[in-house]
């Protein structure tokens, strides 16, 4: 087998800086499928899942069908546009005079280009929303804890509008110095309402961690590891968006190759609220009803949950249940025991308590 070789004779007569930016081009569109492949994953657990909670009967989760067909489908013509784009300035249009790159800057501003960002936009939207939404029901409406991340949202989707104008002009790119400025609002923007409201949910989530401790003591230990899980999924979650998009915006504002991570972070947005969701399908996402229990039983009173703002599956929730049996007013019967000292450990006594609390509990026994 022949090695591969390589002589500089052969290379394309172009500048070095024009090849490294075709070969960001080339791994950032690897990249990108790469990650929609794990969209495709995640979207076909999701589809799964809540198919069969609207079986049994949760037909809300039809609206979240819905949100995560559309979601994979603008993933899925993204790419296929931005890919058949490549393959015209790349291989149509390879002997263009200066190259594949002069031709990319010349004609980028293209139906193909213009529909691939509407496509990425949209996605942003839809996680940015879903994550807002999230936050509204966690903190059961408090426009105290909302407002600002909304108003960041909106200022994101106002630039999102701007960039998209700017860059469907004749002779106009995303890349040209001219909308670089544009960009990096609308990216800043974007990426602020997730760290904002992944803050604002991980610290309610440990509040409420805090609460349960107190509710339920030492029996609280599986719901403690449930809900740092959803801790957990919701940092990996904004980090998933988050991290990706902080190199894109050093890459961007730099003009270097890095700002070709765009081209994964289009799908990688939409992994982030479709595993999200497949928590909620599961069952084991963070809902009102959990802050509403939790904190009654925490205080020693009983409330009605916001079942309007109710974000869970079909079946209860295993803490829920916990706190169900926590609010019970009749304590845990104890058998008698005999240790080697010979000390008699009886529940007699406690029950005789119990009756003279609960006069029904007599005529039980």
């Amino acid at each position: 087998m022949p090695a591969v070789v390589s002589n500089p004779a052969w290379a394309p007569r172009e500048p070095v800086s024009v090849l490294q930016i075709e070969r960001g081009i080339f791994i950032g569109t690897l990249l990108a499928w790469g990650a929609w492949g794990v969209l495709l994953s995640v979207t076909i657990q999701c589809v799964t899942a809540l198919w069969r909670n609207i079986r049994h009967g949760k037909r809300r989760h039809r609206l979240l069908l819905v949100y995560v067909v559309l979601m994979t489908s603008l993933a899925t013509v993204g790419v296929s546009l931005g890919a058949k784009w490549q393959q015209t300035f790349f291989i149509d249009n390879r002997m263009y005079p200066g190259g594949p790159m002069a031709y990319y800057a010349k004609y980028s501003a293209n139906p193909l280009t213009a529909a691939s960002r509407f496509c990425a936009f949209m996605m942003n939207w839809m996680a940015d929303g879903l994550l807002i939404y999230r936050l509204y029901v966690i903190y059961q409406g408090a426009l105290l804890f909302v407002t600002v991340p909304i108003l960041t949202f909106l200022a994101s989707f106002a630039m999102s509008i701007v960039e998209l104008d700017a860059i469907t002009r004749p002779e106009s790119s995303i890349f040209l110095s001219t909308n670089v400025n544009l960009g990096l609002i609308y990216w800043s923007l974007s990426i602020a309402v997730n760290i904002i409201v992944t803050v604002l949910i991980v610290a309610r989530i440990f509040f409420v961690q805090r609460a349960i401790a107190q509710a339920l003591g030492v029996d609280s230990r599986k719901s403690d590891r449930m809900y740092t899980d959803v801790s957990a999924m919701l940092i990996e979650s904004a980090a998933l968006y988050t991290i990706p998009g902080v190199i894109f915006l050093a890459g961007y504002s730099l003009q270097i190759p890095l700002q070709f991570t765009v081209e994964p972070l289009e799908c990688i947005q939409g992994i982030a609220p479709l595993l999200i969701i497949l928590r909620v399908a599961n069952g084991t996402a963070y809902t009102a009803t959990t802050v509403s229990g939790t904190t009654s039983s925490s205080s020693g009173t009983r409330s009605q949950p916001m079942g309007a703002l109710r974000f869970a599956s079909w079946s209860r929730s295993h803490p829920e249940r916990e706190s169900e049996l926590k609010d019970f007013p009749i304590s845990p019967i104890r058998v008698s025991l005999s240790g080697k000292d010979g000390v008699r450990l009886s529940s007699s006594q406690r029950l005789e308590d119990e009756a003279s609390t609960y006069p029904g509990l007599e005529e039980a026994r």
